[in-house]
């Protein structure tokens, strides 16, 4: 895994040992996100939809709007968060 920061950006790349179709699944179905994320996720995970991420025990969560679903890009940005005082609301996911 290679973590850096460019600027206001931070950086995360890592490899996964599966199939560019698995790891598309686990990333673009709402099935797929519920294997990893261990918290309830609920929504759309298409173009346009919008995914919550909630915590645990929490009335903390975040909410992103999928920007983009293709096999070559997951893209979600972070429209409401209330774990970190909203400093994440506009943040860009990509994958």
């Amino acid at each position: 895994m290679d973590i850096k920061q460019d600027g206001s950006n931070f950086i995360v790349i890592m490899t996964i040992r599966a199939s560019r179709e698995t790891v598309h699944k686990l990333l673009a179905e709402i099935v797929g996100l519920k294997q990893w994320w261990e918290n309830p996720v609920k929504g759309m995970a298409v173009k346009g939809g919008q995914l919550r991420f909630e915590f645990k025990d929490s009335d903390e969560h975040s909410v992103m709007t999928v920007d983009s679903a293709t096999a070559d890009k997951v893209q979600w940005t972070v429209i409401e968060d209330t774990g970190f005082n909203g400093e994440w609301v506009g943040t860009t996911i990509e994958f």
